[in-house]
């Protein structure tokens, strides 16, 4: 069958999102394809639930005594392989990736990895999460050796010790962080040390890739952040910063 175009999947996938929200079962059962799996990630255990009897049985038992909605936020189409992956929160803050492979007009299969809410923001740290269509070497490799595609500013090679350069204009003045790769696991984790001139020690970023099926969990974390006013604006202006580079990194990764 014809790969669907982007906009009809991204239909169903909004569509199957209202049904979820309105407990539209009816509505809900239409959009899953009989032999439907679906795969529920909690930290470290995993659950597997097979056909659409089962499944709604399932989501039906979530949702007896909760009264939240969410929302997305993030969404990711790959129309040549019928996959969409998207971000969402609940009215309660808790987050979830959830990545849909299609059968024509059916969700044949879906992985779903539940993140918690957000880490608190009193902390010196922040962490970003996004979820790329691609296994975890693909995604390494966007991370490495075709990073240049979507972040040419930032140079590295993937080894320990390697020199880590950033470069990019603010105010109409040329701007630079340095730092230094202290952990380089292929298809698994790396993470630096930078510094670009502004208040307290240097920084660490930790960027962890994890798969699971066909999709690769990818986590952002940077500590170090000073615990007072300019150092809680800075880390914000980071997560804001993190949350596009990551976006570019999924996008790259799933291309």
């Amino acid at each position: 069958m014809a790969a669907r175009s982007e906009d009809g999947l991204r239909r169903l996938v909004e569509a199957f999102f209202r049904a979820e929200n309105a407990r539209d079962w009816r509505t809900y059962a239409r959009l899953l394809h009989p032999h439907v799996e679906w795969t529920l990630v909690d930290g470290a255990s995993e659950r597997v639930v097979v056909g659409r009897g089962d499944y709604l049985s399932a989501i039906r038992a979530a949702y007896s005594d909760v009264a939240t909605a969410f929302r997305c936020v993030d969404m990711t189409i790959d129309v040549e392989r019928a996959r969409v992956a998207t971000s969402l929160v609940d009215d309660a803050g808790r987050r979830s990736l959830d990545v849909f492979e299609f059968d024509g007009e059916l969700i044949r299969r879906e992985w779903e990895v539940l993140l918690g809410t957000e880490p608190s923001a009193m902390s010196g740290s922040l962490t970003v999460t996004g979820l790329a269509i691609a296994d975890s070497d693909s995604a390494w490799r966007a991370l490495t050796a075709e990073r240049g595609a979507w972040w040419p500013e930032l140079v590295f090679e993937p080894v320990v010790g390697a020199p880590l350069t950033e470069t990019w204009t603010q105010d109409g003045s040329a701007r630079t962080a340095t730092g230094t790769v202290l952990a380089a696991e292929t298809s698994q984790r790396l993470a630096f040390e930078w510094h670009d001139g502004a208040v307290g020690a240097p920084r660490t970023v930790t960027i962890r890739l994890a798969q699971t099926g066909p999709v690769t969990r990818i986590d952002i974390t940077e500590t170090g952040f000073p615990d007072t006013a300019t150092g809680r604006r800075l880390r914000e202006e980071h997560r804001d910063g993190w949350r596009h580079h990551l976006a570019n990194l999924c996008r790259a990764a799933s291309a």
